[in-house]
């Protein structure tokens, strides 16, 4: 029996990699049980089709459904909370819901490929005086003094203007 799995694993493997799509339909899986258990198209999607209902009755029940090494689907209930129409601006209750969430199994998660960690170059920040002026279609940084300079620098302004009148 477990060569029969292996065998048919692995079939479904070599399926799922000739498989240029990133997304797996109903009808792509139907081809896999069709490849791998060499069975008719009708059968398969019967299989399919069983296998999503007896899911969705089980999560419309409330229970959660645990499919050993891949992962759990779970039924959340979200509370009522206060929300806002955009348009209007006005205040609006949103009422309690139920959805269905889903929990990658350590087995999936280690399946899984990781993602290259890429750091991200940060901006360097302007200068607090540095604002940004526009001629006609170019945007130019032009260095604006702040606009309260302090009374130490107004001094230091005065002082050498002083200093120059007497030279």
């Amino acid at each position: 029996m477990s060569t029969t799995n292996d065998q048919l694993l692995e079939s479904v493997t070599t399926c799922l990699e000739n498989i240029k799509v990133r997304t797996v339909t109903k009808a792509e899986l139907r081809k896999l049980l069709c490849r791998g258990l060499g069975i008719g198209p009708e059968v398969a999607s019967d299989v399919v089709n069983t296998f999503f209902e007896l899911i969705t009755q089980s999560l419309n029940a409330g229970d959660d459904v645990k499919l050993a090494g891949f992962g759990k689907f779970m039924v959340r209930t979200k509370a009522a909370r206060p929300g806002r129409n955009v348009r209007t601006g006005e205040s609006v209750q949103i009422d309690s819901r139920r959805s269905v969430t889903f929990m990658a199994g350590p087995k999936q998660k280690t399946a899984m490929a990781p993602l290259p960690k890429v750091r991200i170059k940060r901006k360097k920040r302007l200068p607090r005086y540095a604002q940004p002026v526009h001629y006609c279609d170019e945007v130019a940084l032009v260095n604006v003094p702040p606009p309260n300079p302090g009374p130490l620098r107004a001094s230091l302004q005065q002082h050498t203007k002083i200093r120059e009148s007497f030279l």
